[in-house]
């Protein structure tokens, strides 16, 4: 009879760990998300059109920088939602660039919580950037440093919020969680090893090997002995459709139909920006090449010793 009461309050003890857990948990994703939401905000409906204004007067101050007063600004590019990119294709005055954006971005009232890239014009290799964060200084890396080119292409990302953040139900969320893991708690003890184990297995599932390179699609990581990679929505996705067709030709067109098809226009240049973007993510495996098949599209070349 002892022993048995020693047990129930062992189990009493174990059941209270897990809900004080798992409200701790609850509380702290309200935190986090709340946190998160509040620094670094995306852009509203309203700013993308201001946003593209911007980077045509950015790209006209660089131009006039150059010396540059009579060629026309190049039409800004929305290749994802947030990610700007302006192929200005001219020298650029880096050590004036972060004064010059971020006194734009102010004039046309947008966020200071940015990235910007410069791109090489000839191999699409980033060659400089920084990250702005408002209310914080961060070193801008190379600055006052020899500059390697004289044609570059601009990008501009500007923080997006996760699916739950931008539905606004995170909070009900969270405290759903509360309650839900305290329900478990009392009901669920013992079958919480064999779902774990259900989970495991599913995420193995989505895991796909070509030599010495690992791509998990839903999770939208890449990995291979020189480290990890995380890839956006559109790289996984993008990446997954010559994954499933290697050594075939992918026209342009359907792979704007199978990768952006359901978003609307998108201008045939972010083809090739994401294209540039998986090359370096193929790179660590050498038996595996991207390559662009003039005026027709892109083929993911796999050598045969692989695929096998």
């Amino acid at each position: 009879m002892h022993t048995t009461g020693k047990a129930d309050s062992f189990a009493f003890m174990n059941h209270s760990v897990f809900v004080r857990f798992a409200i701790s948990l609850g509380l702290m994703l309200a935190l986090s998300f709340g946190w998160s939401s509040a620094s670094g905000m995306p852009l509203q409906a309203g700013e993308e059109q201001r946003a593209n204004l911007a980077l045509r007067a950015i790209g006209h101050q660089l131009l006039l920088m150059a010396g540059d007063s009579t060629s026309a600004v190049p039409p800004v590019q929305k290749v994802e939602p947030g990610l700007y990119f302006l192929p200005l294709e001219s020298a650029v005055q880096y050590d004036s660039l972060k004064g010059l954006v971020d006194r734009v971005l102010k004039q046309y009232g947008l966020p200071r919580d940015y990235s910007l890239a410069l791109y090489d014009c000839h191999s699409d290799d980033i060659l400089l950037g920084y990250v702005s964060q408002s209310g914080s200084e961060i070193e801008q890396a190379c600055n006052g440093r020899a500059q390697n080119s004289d044609c570059y292409r601009l990008s501009i990302r500007f923080p997006q919020p996760s699916p739950i953040q931008a539905s606004g139900q995170w909070p009900w969320l969270a405290l759903l969680f509360v309650f839900v893991g305290t329900g478990l708690g009392f009901l669920l003890r013992g079958p919480v090893k064999a779902k774990s184990l259900v989970h495991n297995e599913h995420s193995l599932s989505t895991q796909k090997t070509l030599g010495r390179l690992t791509v998990d699609f839903d999770n939208q990581l890449a990995w291979s002995p020189e480290g990890e990679q995380r890839l956006t929505f559109q790289e996984a996705k993008l990446l997954s459709l010559f994954w499933q067709n290697p050594n075939r030709v992918l026209r342009r067109e359907e792979i704007l139909e199978q990768v952006w098809g359901d978003e609307g226009v998108i201008v045939g240049r972010s083809v090739d920006v994401f294209v540039s973007r998986l090359r370096k993510v193929l790179k660590p495996e050498p038996a595996m090449n991207l390559v662009s098949i003039h005026g027709v599209g892109y083929k993911l070349e796999v050598a045969m010793e692989v695929i096998s």
